[in-house]
């Protein structure tokens, strides 16, 4: 791994339900002498928020605070999604006011803040800097200063440097900066299965799992394995699940079970990872063990999620998995950490120098 992929792995190891700040970072101070706080800003999902306080890991950056607003749930028609979005404008006006005096720098991440960030921006200008985690998709007007985006967000056909004009500065990054999962520094032999679910990607239905359940059939016979849900598991995939298994060696564990899930990651050699979830795949490929993705039907090719999984395989971060397992480390590459690292630190010196260097 590299210096930076190990900083990520050192910087926190566990996931919590209230989000612990990010430590370690000193304190920011303005050109003109006025102290510069930190905050998160952010949808309410642990993966919108775990990436932030990477970053923030990552950089240096003391966060003081995690604002959280509700997301909108993908599984529902396109016109329940847009009516929902009218939900964040109160919310806006209120998170704006709470930046209304004093120097701020913000890393944001998830559309449900995206009114906030452009209120944020209309009224305090310069005095807040904005880095926003992901793209706006179709904003078009300032909301952020600087993105960090995955190269899994580009579209084919889009010309991505010049999408946002209003906002000229993007980093990109292989794949999404995060924390990883609470693994043990020892050599483990055990196998964590993390099912994700619901989605409009992949297969999420029993029939769907058919081919991953007899593989492993053959696993549980040879390894420890831990099979862990999530929120997002149809009823009736964790119900064959447990049919399966449950008179069997493996753990099943519940999506509510916290300690479980701890359990599970620290005793895991391997994980084998359905491939739903951009975060569950990112987190257990930055603890720098053997990843594997489970092959699941692709219902829609040429989604963020499906982009995500082909350039993780092509990379080497992550195998597809095909019933075997492999605990010897695989040292994957990540020298986009560093240079990403750099260049938001060059930007943020940069507007600590000189606010109107974000207008110009």
């Amino acid at each position: 791994m590299t210096e930076s992929l190990t900083r990520l792995a050192h910087a926190t190891t566990a996931q919590t339900d209230t989000i612990p700040v990010a430590g370690g970072g000193s304190d920011l101070i303005a050109h003109d002498g006025e102290a510069i706080r930190s905050f998160v800003l952010s949808t309410a999902k642990n993966g919108h928020v775990t990436q932030c306080i990477a970053v923030a890991d990552l950089i240096g950056l003391e966060i003081e605070d995690v604002i959280q607003e509700p997301g909108v749930n993908k599984a529902l028609p396109d016109w329940r999604r847009e009516l929902e979005k009218t939900r964040w404008l109160l919310p806006a006006l209120r998170i704006a006011w709470r930046f209304r005096k004093g120097k701020f720098i913000i890393l944001a991440s998830g559309r449900s803040v995206l009114p906030a960030c452009r209120l944020i921006k209309k009224l305090r200008g310069d005095n807040v800097f904005i880095l926003f985690i992901g793209s706006p998709k179709k904003w078009t007007t300032r909301c952020t200063d600087v993105m960090l985006r995955s190269k899994h967000e580009r579209e084919e056909d889009r010309d991505e440097e010049n999408r946002y004009p209003w906002n000229p500065k993007q980093i990109w990054v292989d794949a999404p900066i995060c924390r990883p999962l609470p693994v043990s520094a020892s050599k483990e032999n055990g196998v964590a299965v993390l099912l994700g679910g619901l989605n409009i990607t992949y297969g999420d239905e029993v029939a769907d799992y058919e081919a991953f359940l007899d593989h492993l059939d053959a696993l549980v016979q040879s390894f420890s394995i831990s099979i862990v849900f999530s929120r997002r598991t149809k009823p009736e995939v964790e119900q064959a699940f447990h049919k399966r298994f449950a008179n069997t060696s493996a753990k099943l564990v519940d999506a509510a079970d916290r300690q479980g899930f701890l359990d599970a990651c620290a005793g895991a050699g391997a994980f084998v990872v359905t491939p739903d979830s951009i975060t569950m795949v990112a987190e257990a490929c930055a603890t720098g063990k053997p990843v594997y993705t489970v092959k699941l039907p692709v219902k829609r090719e040429g989604t963020r999620n499906h982009r995500f999984i082909e350039t993780t395989l092509k990379k080497g971060y992550a195998q597809p998995f095909e019933g075997e397992i492999n605990f010897e480390r695989r040292t994957v590459d990540r020298d986009d950490i560093e240079a990403a690292r750099r260049v938001m630190i060059d930007c943020i010196d940069a507007w600590k120098r000189d606010p109107s260097t974000l207008s110009s």
